[in-house]
């Protein structure tokens, strides 16, 4: 739904329901570009925008099918464990993230800890484990809708790593276990994969732990965007940008889409085992206007 909000191209209110998390991804995307192609751009502290979305809303039926396998998007497996492992640690260190990347460095405001470990957040930052907490919230009322963890905290003070996460609401219906993560900001590219992965992964094993059946992930975006230097479609001054990768003078990371924030690690190739049902024509990726 265009909206004249001063960005001509500005889409409010879209939502995406399939059963995997590839679909998905992949129908961002492809929608991010074709409002880059009908003229979107805009300018971020990190990066030109050329295509946003505002409160996009992805329910996935099938939190099981979370990994990104799409010929779009090549994903950084041993990261992306590293990461889960690394938050399910409660570690807000960076020496533990830098077992897997150094991205990492440039968010920290001391250069000793980050503030966006999920993990820590959870179960350490606010005094209490909010992961017990909710748990025992629902196993005394499995109705209840106070089952909220909170991630970003009220802060005024000026940092490079600002919680993209606000909260995570869990709730059992019909013995099922369903995850609503909002989000105030999502990039496509590094966030939305590596998000989705490891909060249907926390679903996952809050599910176990309360001995209850998988409902779906909902994931909400606040803002849902793409980089120009992510899209297919970069200008000619994007492309001749500058690459922090450690590949050198042999560098292929902008055409070629390797993962070039996590110091030229191999990224998954296409013929990997992981198998994902991906029908011709995805049924249920709609708009609501």
């Amino acid at each position: 739904m265009g909206v004249n909000t001063g960005l001509e191209y500005l889409d409010i209110g879209c939502i995406c329901r399939t059963d995997n998390v590839t679909e998905a991804w992949e129908y961002w995307y492809k929608e991010l570009e074709e409002l880059q192609k009908n003229g979107f751009s805009d300018t971020s502290r990190d990066g030109d925008v050329v295509g946003e979305f505002i409160n996009a809303i992805t329910i996935i039926s099938d939190p099981r099918n979370n990994i990104v396998n799409s010929d779009i998007r090549k994903l950084n497996l041993r990261y992306m464990i590293g990461e889960f492992l690394w938050y399910n640690a409660s570690d807000n260190s960076l020496a533990g993230i830098q077992n897997y990347t150094k991205a990492w460095d440039r968010m920290s405001d001391n250069g000793t800890t980050v503030n966006s470990n999920y993990g820590h957040k959870i179960r350490e930052f606010y005094g209490f484990d909010q992961w017990e907490y909710v748990k025992g919230l629902l196993n005394k009322d499995s109705n209840s809708r106070q089952a909220i963890i909170h991630i970003k905290n009220p802060n005024s003070s000026p940092s490079k790593d600002v919680p993209c996460t606000i909260s995570l609401q869990f709730f059992i219906r019909d013995n099922k276990l369903f995850l609503t993560t909002y989000m105030r900001s999502n990039d496509i590219w590094m966030g939305f994969p590596y998000d989705v992965f490891n909060f249907c992964c926390f679903q996952i094993q809050m599910a176990m732990e309360l001995g209850v059946e998988i409902g779906c992930y909902t994931h909400i975006s606040g803002s849902l965007h793409l980089y120009e230097r992510n899209s297919r479609l970069k200008s000619k001054e994007s492309k001749d940008e500058p690459c922090n990768c450690t590949c050198g003078e042999s560098c292929q990371c902008r055409t070629e889409f390797d993962e070039t924030e996590l110091d030229g690690y191999l990224s998954v190739q296409e013929n990997h085992s992981i198998t994902v049902k991906r029908p011709k024509k995805p049924e249920g990726l709609h708009r609501i206007i």
